[in-house]
């Protein structure tokens, strides 16, 4: 489950005149969370099939939310399940509901995008699934306990982002 490939594919799309010197850090870092959900399942249930249905369901999610919302019925029927089903079989494996597992891919994406690009926080919030910028600046607050742009002052603030504009090419006057 190589997600530093599916994500630098997935994030192709970001511009490099928005992408911050750390970009590359924020993707490994956001791959490393993604492996983190799969690697957390619980020993005695962690089958190889287990494994491949939660990197499936995780790939989907991001490439749905991240070309636009995703809907619940269509992620069901990609898994090859019922709503239902979806929700005990990923509540089984992660101990979340299905809400509450998109939610998490929603935080840890827009956490990356927040970290390594440019992109305001309404863009962000479309890459990630979100209905309206206030939406989603309520849910991350409420995740994280700070706003968006407060999250990407923090991570200025401490160094965490290392703004990098040499690749940027400016308009002559």
């Amino acid at each position: 489950m190589d997600y530093i490939a599916f994500l630098t594919d997935l994030m192709q799309y970001i511009p490099a005149n928005e992408r911050l010197g750390n970009f590359q850090d924020c993707v490994w870092s956001m791959a490393g969370k993604l492996q983190s959900l799969v690697d957390a399942i619980p020993s005695e249930i962690s089958t190889a099939r287990n494994r491949r249905f939660l990197d499936n369901c995780i790939r989907y999610a991001l490439k749905q939310m991240y070309h636009g919302k995703i809907s619940y019925a269509e992620f069901a029927e990609k898994m090859g399940a019922s709503r239902p089903h979806l929700n005990r079989r990923i509540r089984f494996l992660t101990g979340m509901t299905i809400t509450a597992f998109l939610l998490s891919l929603r935080i840890t994406m827009a956490k990356a995008l927040l970290s390594g690009t440019t992109y305001p926080a309404n863009l962000i919030a479309e890459h990630c699934g979100m209905n309206t910028p206030s939406y989603f600046g309520v849910v991350f607050k409420k995740a994280t306990g700070v706003t968006p742009e407060g999250y990407r002052k923090e991570r200025l603030k401490s160094g965490r982002i290392s703004v990098s504009y040499t690749h940027l090419t400016l308009p002559t006057i």
